[in-house]
C-alpha cells in the first residue's frame, strides 16, 4: 500500500523527526509538488527547523514528489496541495494522509481511502518501530505544537492505545 502525505503530516511528523521511520511501513510515500512548495519552499522562508530534515528524505528517495495527471474538482475552500493529495491518491489507488475535515469530505466523495497523521504513528507502533509510550508521547507533542484533536477524540484515542 502506498501513501500520499499532506502538508500537516509532513510538518508535524517532521518536527518530531518521525518521518524517516516510515520506511518501515511497506509502500511508497508520495508528496505532490504543491505540498512540497507549501512545506519546503514556504518553510525555508519562515525558517522552519524541519525543512532540511524533510528535504533530506526527498533526496534519499524515502519521500517521492509525484503530481496527479488530473486534478479533482475542488468543491470547497481547499488548497491546491490538499486537492492534489486526494487526486494523486485516487489516481494511484493509495491512501491519502490528510488531517483536514474538508479534505476528508472530498476524499469520501471521490471514494479515496484516507487516514490522518496519527494513523501513521499507530502503524509504526503496530510494526513495533515505536513503542506505545512513544506513540502517546508523539501525539501529545503534536498537540503541543498546535495539532488539533477534540478532547473527546483525544480521550478515546488514549483509551484505545492504553488497551492495546
Amino acid at each position: 500500500m502506498s501513501f500520499v502525505l499532506d502538508s500537516s503530516c509532513l510538518i508535524y511528523l517532521g518536527k518530531l523527526k518521525v518521518l524517516d521511520k516510515l520506511k518501515h511501513i511497506e509502500g511508497n510515500k508520495y508528496i505532490p509538488e504543491e505540498v512540497y512548495n507549501e512545506v519546503i519552499k514556504n518553510g525555508y522562508s519562515r525558517g522552519e527547523p524541519e525543512v532540511k530534515y524533510i528535504e533530506n528524505l526527498i533526496k534519499t528517495n524515502e519521500l517521492t514528489i509525484k503530481n496527479p495527471k488530473e486534478r479533482l474538482e475542488n468543491y470547497g475552500k481547499l488548497s491546491l496541495a490538499d486537492v492534489d493529495v486526494i487526486s494523486l491518491a485516487k489516481e494511484i489507488k493509495a491512501v491519502a494522509i490528510i488531517d483536514d475535515n474538508e479534505a476528508s469530505l472530498l476524499a469520501e466523495f471521490n471514494e479515496v481511502d484516507y487516514h490522518g497523521s496519527i494513523y501513521l504513528l499507530i502503524l509504526l507502533m503496530n510494526k513495533k518501530v515505536i513503542s506505545k509510550h512513544d506513540a502517546l508521547k508523539y501525539i501529545d507533542e503534536m498537540i503541543s505544537l498546535g495539532f488539533y484533536l477534540s478532547i473527546e477524540v483525544y480521550k478515546e484515542l488514549r483509551e484505545k492505545l492504553n488497551n492495546i
